[in-house]
């Protein structure tokens, strides 16, 4: 075979799509038969004819993609991302090598032709794949926030209802203390108008005692004022503030300052004795406080459900707390008539309620459930029957607490 025949042979089987272009008028000089099967064409229909024979129209989507042109065969160099269109229209994609040669005198183009659909199309595909998630991406991140807002509406929501359960035991709270003052300053009065020479002392003494009760009312109403105020961190970790030390004991004593008379006049008796006076949980104070008044004040309508239908029945609540795995769990248990096995798997959705309509919005204990995951914590219903039932609280264990239980 000479060699001639040896190199024709090797053009026309070559797995890549081989093409020679004249270059003086831009014709088709000779293609192989791989690059008449990637165009779908006859060796007939484009030897001898222009280039413009193999530019097909691009399909829609593909209108922008860079083609098989002049500008492409006249420049030596390697282009990627050819598109071709066959002759039945479909589109496919080709990595393109060009060198320029010249055999008597005539200068030509040989065009070497790779297959490269495969991998195009999936790299298309994986962009637009990427574009979708992106889209649902921003989509998640519009609901999240829709969702962060509505969270902090319905928490703001229940301690509005919380805080109408505290009105009613306020003035009793505030009754007491202002009693006090009013007795110490008519003291005060009848000692300045009727005696000469008042003693500094018991001047001293009694205007002591009217500051006493003073403050006593300032920090009920402080204490009210703050666990009332709007406050947007209980849901949104990043712009939350720090979590610290915060004693059960004193979140024990905060809670019951606002419910106690509401306890006393309804005869439930609340037990916190079982409370360490070092243990102290990681967390914000009016928080926690707001999950501790949704338990404590839904035990004692589950007492008074109970009483409903036992009259006579005795009240009792106990407040305890202990360490477990670096937790500090507090339990609140009562001696109501339990949670029915059909709605325990739903009593920390939102809005569902077993309360008589127009006596609960359903969100106290859902609000709760999230407050306490967002300080790495859980809230869960630890039993239930005829006898009462117990909730737990977890939170972490503070340093504090560490340290004097090491001790």
């Amino acid at each position: 075979m000479s060699s001639t025949a040896l190199f024709q042979a090797f053009f026309e089987e070559s797995s890549d799509a081989l093409l020679a272009v004249r270059l003086r008028d831009s014709s088709i000089h000779r293609a192989n038969k791989t690059l008449t099967a990637l165009f779908g064409v006859n060796r007939e229909e484009i030897e001898g004819e222009r280039m413009t024979v193999l530019q097909n129209s691009a399909p829609s989507g593909f209108e922008r993609e860079r083609s098989l042109s002049h500008e492409v065969v006249e420049n030596e160099g390697y282009y990627n991302d050819i598109l071709i269109v066959t002759k039945s229209g479909e589109p496919r994609f080709a990595s393109v090598r060009v060198r320029h040669l010249t055999i008597d005198s005539e200068h030509y183009a040989l065009i070497v032709l790779s297959d490269d659909t495969e991998r195009q199309l999936m790299m298309r595909d994986l962009v637009a794949k990427h574009q979708s998630m992106e889209l649902a991406y921003q989509e998640l991140e519009r609901v999240h926030y829709q969702l962060k807002e509505t969270q902090e509406k319905m928490s703001q929501a229940s301690k509005l209802v919380a805080l109408g359960e505290l009105a009613a035991g306020m003035s009793h709270e505030l009754n007491q203390p202002l009693t006090g003052i009013r007795g110490f300053a008519q003291e005060l009065h009848d000692i300045v108008t009727t005696v000469k020479k008042p003693k500094r002392s018991q001047l001293a003494e009694l205007s002591h005692d009217v500051i006493l009760n003073a403050d006593k009312m300032a920090e009920l109403l402080s204490h009210l004022r703050d666990f009332a105020r709007k406050e947007r961190n209980h849901f949104e970790t990043s712009n939350a503030q720090a979590p610290e030390a915060v004693a059960v004991r004193t979140l024990a004593t905060n809670v019951l300052k606002l419910l106690q008379k509401q306890f006393e006049d309804r005869e439930i008796y609340v037990d916190v004795a079982a409370i360490p006076e070092s243990l102290a949980v990681l967390a914000q104070i009016h928080p926690v406080e707001q999950v501790l008044i949704n338990l404590l004040t839904n035990s004692r309508d589950a007492i008074l459900d109970k009483r409903n239908t036992q009259p006579g029945h005795r009240g009792r609540i106990s407040f305890e707390a202990y360490v477990e795995n670096g937790m500090v769990c507090m339990r609140i248990r009562d001696n109501g008539p339990g949670v029915s096995a059909s709605t325990r798997e739903r009593i920390f959705d939102p809005f569902f309620s077993t309360k008589e309509q127009g006596k609960g919005l359903g969100l106290g204990l859902s609000i709760s459930f999230s407050i306490a995951h967002n300080f790495g914590g859980e809230l869960f219903l630890e039993e239930s029957g005829p006898q009462g039932s117990s909730f737990i609280l977890k939170l972490p264990l503070a340093a504090a607490s560490k340290e004097a239980k090491a001790a």
